[in-house]
C-alpha cells in the first residue's frame, strides 16, 4: 500500500494507494473508502507533525489491509522504522538524517477521550495537565446511523470551563472501513498523533480497561505483555515517542463506575453512543451493562420494569445469548449484589456464579507496568485514593482467572435444551 498526502491550512487529506499484495476484505471488515480528512487546530498544519508520527496515524488506518510494505511520500527515523521488526508490515523509507521525536521538559500526557464512564474515568486519575481530544465524527449525507455525539460534545463543554485544554478535532476515518468504526482500536488517537508535537505530548492515553487489557470477563487470563496487541503496537509508539499509556489498564468497569461516582468529574460521563446528554438510550448493550453495574453498587436505585425493557431490546438479546458475554464478569458481579432483588429469570439462572467477585471494586497494581512512567506517582496516587489496591487473595483470583469450567457447563446446559426442543 502506498500513502499520498494533500494539504490545506489546517487539514490534510490521508490518501491510501492499493497495491495488488494488500487486502480488501480482512475478517468482514472492509476498505471502503481510502481517503480520510483530519482538521487540526486554528494555526497547525501538517508541516508542524513529526513524520513519525504522520505514519503511525497512516498505519493505524491502513493495518487490517495494508500487507507487506507500507510506502511513505517521506522518510522516518530509524528508531520507528525499527520498531516494526518482526512485524508483519514494514514501514518505508526510513533516514539516519530523520531526528526520532523526543518531547519537551514540560511535555503532557494526551488521552483519546470519548466522553464515557472508562475514558472520564482515566481523565480523573490522570495529571491535571492531561490534553483530552475528542474525534468529531462528521455526518456524512446519506449514512444512516444510530450514533449520537452529543453527550460527548456537551462533556467536552463542561471540561473546558473547568480548566482543562480539551479538543474537539475533526476526523472522518471511521468511514474507511465497512461497516462504519475505528480500523484499529487506537485509530481513535490519531487526532491526538497528529497534534502531539502542537501540544508537546509525551504519552498516548485510552480508556481501555481491565477486561480488555488482561481478558478477564473472557475464557482465561492473560498477561498483556504477552498478547499479539502489545507485540504490535507497543513498541511502534514507543517507536514514535508516545508511549502507550493505560491508566485505568488495571480497573474493571465495576471500579471505572466507582472512580466517576467519586471524581470531581466523573458527572459528565455517559457510555451510550446513541443517547443524548443525560437521556441514554436504554435500548443498547452499553446501556445495559452499566446499569447493572451502578444498580449493583447501589449508584443508582434498582428497576425491574426498566430492566425487563433493555431485556426485550433486540441489541441486549443478542448479546445476552453470548458465551461468554462481553464483559461476563462485570454482570456476574452485579448480579451478585443483585441477588436480593427480583431479577428477569432470564438473566438470573444465566448469571448464576458462586465466586467472589469483590477484587474488581479495588485496583490490579502490577498495571502500573502499562502507566507512562513520568505521570505514575501522580496517577498511582489517585488510583489508591479513590479505589484501593487488591491484596494478595484479590491479586490471585484476577490471575487466575478461568471461566473454562463454568462455560463448559453453560454449554452443556444449552445443548441439553437444544435436544429436549427436538425430541
Amino acid at each position: 500500500m502506498r500513502l499520498e498526502l494533500s494539504s490545506t491550512e489546517n487539514c490534510v487529506s490521508f490518501h491510501f494507494l492499493i497495491e495488488e499484495h494488500d487486502e480488501a476484505v480482512v475478517a468482514n471488515s472492509k476498505m471502503d473508502n481510502t481517503t480520510f480528512t483530519f482538521a487540526g487546530p486554528v494555526g497547525w498544519s501538517i508541516d508542524e507533525c513529526h513524520p513519525d508520527h504522520i505514519a503511525l496515524a497512516a498505519i493505524l488506518c491502513a493495518y487490517p489491509w495494508a500487507r507487506d510494505v507500507l510506502h511513505l511520500p517521506f522518510e522516518v527515523s530509524e528508531r520507528f522504522s525499527e520498531s516494526f521488526a518482526g512485524l508483519r508490515l514494514k514501514v518505508e523509507p526510513c533516514s539516519a538524517k530523520i531526528k526520532p521525536y523526543v518531547s519537551g521538559d514540560n511535555s503532557k500526557p494526551g488521552l483519546a477521550f470519548s466522553g464515557g464512564v472508562d475514558s472520564t474515568a482515566a481523565l480523573s486519575v490522570m495529571p491535571k495537565s492531561t490534553i483530552p481530544i475528542f474525534m468529531n465524527r462528521p455526518q456524512k449525507m446519506l449514512t444512516r446511523t444510530l450514533y449520537d455525539k452529543d453527550a460527548a460534545l456537551r462533556a467536552c463543554d463542561i471540561l473546558d470551563t473547568i480548566g482543562y485544554n480539551v479538543q474537539v478535532l475533526d476526523c472522518d476515518l471511521e468511514y474507511l472501513r465497512s461497516p462504519i468504526g475505528f480500523p484499529t482500536d487506537l485509530a481513535n488517537a490519531v487526532p491526538l498523533i497528529l497534534t502531539a508535537t502542537w501540544f508537546d505530548i509525551d504519552s498516548i492515553a485510552f480508556g481501555t480497561v481491565l477486561e480488555s487489557l488482561y481478558s478477564v470477563g473472557r475464557k482465561e487470563f492473560k498477561e498483556y505483555s504477552k498478547t499479539s496487541h502489545y507485540k504490535v503496537w507497543w513498541k511502534p509508539f514507543a517507536g514514535a515517542g508516545i508511549d502507550l499509556n493505560f491508566p485505568v489498564g488495571g480497573v474493571s468497569e465495576v471500579g471505572t463506575e466507582l472512580i466517576c461516582a467519586k471524581s470531581k468529574i466523573g458527572f459528565i460521563a455517559q457510555s451510550c453512543i446513541r443517547g443524548t446528554w443525560e437521556n441514554p438510550c436504554m435500548n443498547c448493550w452499553k446501556c445495559f451493562r452499566k446499569e447493572m453495574i451502578k444498580s449493583g453498587l447501589n449508584l443508582k436505585e434498582y428497576s425491574l420494569p426498566v430492566m425487563k425493557k433493555m431485556l426485550a431490546a433486540r441489541d441486549v438479546k443478542k448479546q445476552i445469548k453470548l458465551i461468554p458475554i462481553k464483559h461476563e464478569n462485570v454482570l456476574l458481579f452485579s448480579a451478585q449484589r443483585l441477588r436480593d432483588k427480583e431479577l428477569p429469570p432470564s438473566i438470573a439462572s444465566r448469571l448464576d456464579y458462586k465466586e467472589d467477585l469483590s477484587a474488581l471494586m479495588k485496583w490490579y497494581s502490577p498495571s502500573r507496568d502499562f502507566i507512562y512512567p513520568s505521570h505514575l506517582e501522580a496517577t498511582e496516587r489517585n488510583l489508591i485514593m479513590l479505589l484501593g489496591v487488591m491484596d494478595e487473595k484479590d491479586l490471585a483470583m484476577i490471575e487466575e482467572w478461568s471461566m473454562k469450567e463454568w462455560l463448559e457447563s453453560l454449554e452443556r446446559i444449552q445443548e441439553d435444551k437444544r435436544t429436549e426442543s427436538t425430541n
